[in-house]
């Protein structure tokens, strides 16, 4: 598990800008367990213990963390802030957490929609449990009788890209790699059961629309 140091500014980017969350299926031959009622755990045999998928960890930095600057965080920031899926219009303002000095602005007093930038206090919330470097870990356990369980550890961006092909997120964790992690243990597999059990609770906020559920930009939260 990697760790690396966060510098002290912290950007609060007020965009008008889509987002989306990348989600997948998996149909046919698998029988989701719901969390109300999850399936006995069984013991991992021996010849699993590797197989399971997490995105790599990032390499150590040797660097060592300096104060924020205003012209370092422009040379950061400025050809991302330029970029043409912004729509020409960036509200922005980045503030040293140390000393409350405003680093960079950018229309950052103007009042406008969030959009999906609420995910800033979602990041954060996490941040304030795990560290940076920390990796979320999906596992498959075998019964050893053809039953297999997928079992989910909260991964948001694991892939269900075929191998060779770009994932949404660059360097995810793919499902594609626990099958040949099964193929070479030479595990039989008669039925696959996905284990969302680590999450517990309703799937989608009150307030959601259901219809958003499945689109490029909303799905259910699950494990």
């Amino acid at each position: 598990m990697g760790r690396h140091r966060w510098g002290t500014a912290i950007v609060v980017v007020l965009v008008i800008a889509a987002a989306f969350v990348a989600g997948y299926g998996i149909t046919r031959a698998v029988h989701r367990v719901s969390a109300s009622a999850p399936p006995p755990r069984p013991s991992v045999p021996a010849v699993l213990p590797a197989l399971t998928a997490a995105p790599p960890a990032p390499a150590a930095s040797s660097s060592t963390t300096t104060a924020a600057t205003p012209a370092g965080v422009r040379r950061a920031i400025g050809a991302p802030a330029k970029a043409p899926g912004l729509g020409g219009r960036l509200l922005a303002r980045v503030i040293d957490a140390r000393t409350g000095k405003v680093l960079f602005d950018s229309q950052g007093s103007t009042p406008a929609a969030p959009a999906s930038t609420g995910k800033l206090l979602t990041a954060a919330a996490l941040l304030a449990v795990y560290e940076p470097g920390d990796r979320f870990t999906t596992k498959i356990v075998s019964t050893g009788d053809g039953t297999v369980y997928l079992v989910g550890g909260g991964d948001p961006t694991l892939a269900a890209a075929a191998p060779g092909k770009p994932t949404t997120y660059v360097g995810a964790a793919r499902i594609s790699d626990l099958v040949a992690q099964l193929r070479r243990a030479h595990v039989t597999v008669h039925r696959i059961v996905v284990d969302g059990s680590l999450f517990t609770g309703p799937s989608i906020a009150p307030s959601w629309d259901a219809t958003d559920m499945g689109t490029s930009y909303a799905s259910p939260i699950t494990a």
